[in-house]
């Protein structure tokens, strides 16, 4: 495929990471982020199919988090990494170009009659975390001037991915201190010494059931 770099285009190309940035801000689903972002790519650049594998937590296996095109067998499909194209690229965090897979005896099947494939690492700071995958039923189908296009497009998916996951982390770190917090509070409040906290500003910031009988001071007049 031979991309034409016209002005329409690169618009398009802006107004795409316009919109996809506009989702992350958002906070829209990752998976409907990242379909978004498959069909942009079909959309802008013409590809048949797309597909977009993550690394398992091992970071040994690449497992599908959006496509299309592919047949339910072959996204459901895990890849070593090292393995056909996608592996390749994974394990050395580099661009893969085949132009006719009929030479490449490594090829893992993905769609049906394919003989072209581009595979692009999804980097987060310099750290692969997965893979943005094309292919094509022509022989040469891509070319040197779809890569930093479909690059482009992999960052998108990249932040998306990172984005989702920050915010899974906040929201669980988030969920543990106010377990912490509730276990606290049922041992200041279960104890029969008095007890009181106080933060960096000597503000009292608890006040236990005990203090409160001790001093006749209530926690909501004690706190703060």
């Amino acid at each position: 495929m031979i991309l034409r770099q016209t002005i329409d285009y690169h618009e398009q190309l802006l107004q795409a990471q316009i919109d996809i940035g506009r989702d992350l801000s958002h906070g829209h689903e990752l998976d409907e982020v990242l379909n978004r972002i498959l069909h942009l790519s079909r959309n802008l650049l013409g590809f048949e199919n797309a597909i977009i594998r993550l690394l398992d937590p091992s970071g040994t296996i690449l497992l599908t988090a959006a496509s299309y095109g592919y047949d339910n067998n072959a996204a459901a499909m895990q890849i070593n990494v090292g393995e056909g194209v996608m592996g390749r690229c994974a394990a050395t965090s580099q661009t893969v170009l085949v132009a006719d897979i009929e030479q490449d005896p490594d090829y893992i099947h993905g769609i049906n009659d394919a003989r072209s494939e581009l595979a692009v690492p999804l980097l987060v700071e310099n750290r692969t975390i997965g893979v943005f995958n094309v292919e094509s039923c022509r022989p040469h189908a891509f070319s040197a001037v779809d890569i930093a296009p479909l690059m482009t497009l992999a960052g998108l998916a990249a932040a998306a991915i990172e984005n989702h996951r920050l915010y899974k982390n906040l929201a669980h770190v988030s969920e543990e201190n106010r377990e912490l917090d509730q276990l606290n509070n049922r041992i200041l409040q279960s104890v029969d010494l008095g007890i009181y906290t106080i933060d960096v500003r000597f503000k009292i910031t608890s006040w236990n059931r005990q203090m409160e009988q001790t001093s006749g001071v209530d926690a909501a007049n004690a706190i703060g």
